[in-house]
Formats: C-alpha cells, structure tokens, sequence
C-alpha cells in the first residue's frame, strides 16, 4: 500500500455474513470485493471512472459503481454482489438471459443483473422504457441493449409467477442457439483473463505516454523501482530482439526509447511488474518523465 495511506479495518455485511477488510483511504470498493473477498462478479471495466456499470453492486439497497466508492464508506453498511442473489433470481436472471440472447461476451452483463434487481425490487412490473432508463449508466458494446431489454422484462415477468420459456436448441433454421456458458456469463461466474488468479501471480501496468506528440528526454525510474510490491520496471532497453512491430513497415515501436517520438497518448514508455496491481499503478506515478512537447502534425 502507498505509505501516505495508512491501512485500517472495515467492518460491513457482505452478501448476508460479517465481513472485515484491511483497507486504506484511497482503496475502493470494487478492489476489496474483487482482491480480499475474491468475488468475481463485480468486474473491472473502467476504474476508477464509475462509467461503465460493469462493477455495480448494491449497497444498503442502493446500486452502485463499486469502483467509485471508497472501501471505508462500506463500514456498517449491507453489500451484495450478484454472487449473493437468491438461488431463484440467480436462476431467473440467468435462464431469462439465456433465453433472450442478451448477452454475447458477457463482461457487462453481471453489473446490468444488478442494476435490473434493483429496478424490478422497486418496481416488479417495469416498463421497456423504464428497463431501458435503468441502463442509462451501464455500457455494452456487444448487444445493441434490444435482446438485454427483453431479458429484463422476461426475468421480471418470471419473478412475478410467469412461466420461463425453454431455450430452443433445435438447430433448425430460423432459430438460435443460446449463447454458449450464457447462464454462467450473465451470473460472473465465468472467469474472465482478469478474474484468474494463481499462486505467486504478478501483475502489470503501463505508463503511457503524457503528450500525442513529444520528445522524451529521459525515463526515470530509480524512485519507482524501490516501492514496495515492485519486481521490476522494464522499458525500451529491456526489449530482447527486434522492438518496433507493424503489419506493413515495422514503425511502432512497443516502448518508446529514450531520444524518441511519440505518435500518441497510447505510447508506452514503461511497464510495471509488482505484486498487485495496487502497487503497480502506484508505481507508475512515480516514474520521472522528462518531455519535449511537440507540434501537432
């Protein structure tokens, strides 16, 4: 943990049982669901921005990004993930999804299951336009939102009493198939490359570039290199073999080297290897960049 974050216990109810955290004033919500209880549902998309829905959980009732809400802040109150639905709106939310075909990856899915039980918990017969304005802050590039709708408003329907229709798994033309592991997608507990953890894991983070077009005069990480949880912080001269890549003249380079250009923001000039991502991003903040800013081209 950074030393100017001194690190304390919070104490909150997750999904029904006691649970404590060790967490310091800059950790989030979402990190200690995620690293401490190691759920799995609440899934990184854009932290610490909040915008994307895919962490959301309910907390004290409410649904909330869980990367925008800091860890203390549960202290008292009653958090629950998807992984601490009942076993019939799992069920329900799992089967309605499959069957409506609304969702494709997946990776959104779990935060939108939530968001929906805190519609339908407020509200058991929703509107489509009212399913569609609860979504208002969860982001899916995959769906086109149309299928995810008619899941709502097909789970709602089932919690009310309604029949749940069979999946069609006939093959024939004119139908589809489900989504192959949708029930597991649409509950999170399909593992996803972030979700794996194994033992000794390290984890990494990029430093991009500062400036769409500059100089970089020096790469600084002398300071970086000693924090704690760091392994190693590799740059341009690390790069065994040939380090610029491209699918028609070789002219990107994976890092930007000291004396170089870079082309844009998406640049990397460094790569911290720690042993969390805590610390690695940490890290980041502490590597020295020395720029030239550039005139546009």
């Amino acid at each position: 943990m950074a030393a100017d974050h001194p690190i304390r216990t919070v104490a909150f109810t997750l999904n029904g049982k006691p649970f404590s955290a060790a967490a310091d004033d800059g950790m989030s919500l979402m990190e200690v669901l995620r690293e401490q209880a190691g759920l799995i549902s609440p899934k990184n998309g854009c932290a610490p921005q909040g915008s994307c829905g895919c962490c959301t959980v309910l907390v004290d009732g409410r649904a909330l990004s869980s990367c925008v809400v800091p860890a203390r802040q549960a202290e008292g109150k009653h958090v629950v993930t998807l992984e601490g639905f009942d076993a019939r709106e799992r069920h329900v939310f799992a089967h309605a999804f499959a069957v409506a075909g609304g969702l494709q990856c997946g990776f959104c899915i779990p935060g939108i299951v939530v968001a929906a039980k805190h519609l339908i918990d407020r509200n058991p017969s929703p509107t489509r336009a009212q399913i569609a304005e609860a979504l208002n802050n969860h982001v899916c590039r995959c769906t086109g939102y149309v299928k995810i709708v008619d899941a709502i408003d097909l789970a709602a329907r089932a919690l009310r009493g309604e029949p749940l229709p069979d999946p069609d798994c006939s093959g024939r033309i004119g139908t589809s198939l489900p989504r192959q592991d949708a029930e597991r997608l649409a509950l999170g507990d399909r593992p996803f490359v972030d979700d794996m953890r194994v033992d000794g894991m390290l984890r990494g983070a990029f430093l991009f570039s500062g400036h769409p077009r500059a100089l970089v005069r020096r790469i600084d990480t002398s300071y970086a290199a000693g924090l704690p949880g760091v392994v190693r912080i590799v740059t341009a001269p690390d790069v065994p073999g040939e380090r610029c890549q491209g699918l028609i003249y070789r002219d990107w380079p994976v890092f930007v080297s000291e004396g170089e250009v870079t082309h844009c923001i998406g640049d990397i000039l460094a790569a911290v290897v720690a042993d969390t991502e805590r610390h690695a991003r940490h890290a980041l903040k502490h590597i020295r960049v020395d720029y030239e800013p550039l005139p546009g081209v």
